[in-house]
């Protein structure tokens, strides 16, 4: 259950803010669809608000959010 939580929060590949604003759901490592939205000027992934955006790593980019992506939250929104 600890590795589907967390490939909940990974996606594949090195997408920054501005690529995810032509998005409407991404794709987790754990199979899942997950829903991202824009409200007010402000990106939300599956109900998580991102708090910082685009911090770079060597293996990727990586998204602050404001809560734990719980799978069965996706899955029941697919």
């Amino acid at each position: 259950e600890l590795v589907a939580l967390l490939k909940g929060h990974i996606v594949n590949g090195r997408e920054s803010i501005a690529d995810i604003g032509a998005s409407s759901s991404a794709k987790t490592l754990n199979g899942q669809s997950a829903p991202i939205a824009m409200t007010d000027g402000k990106f939300s992934i599956d109900g998580a608000h991102v708090t910082q955006g685009d911090i770079s790593s060597s293996n990727g980019v990586m998204h602050g959010i404001d809560k734990v992506i719980l799978p069965m939250a996706s899955a029941t929104r697919q």
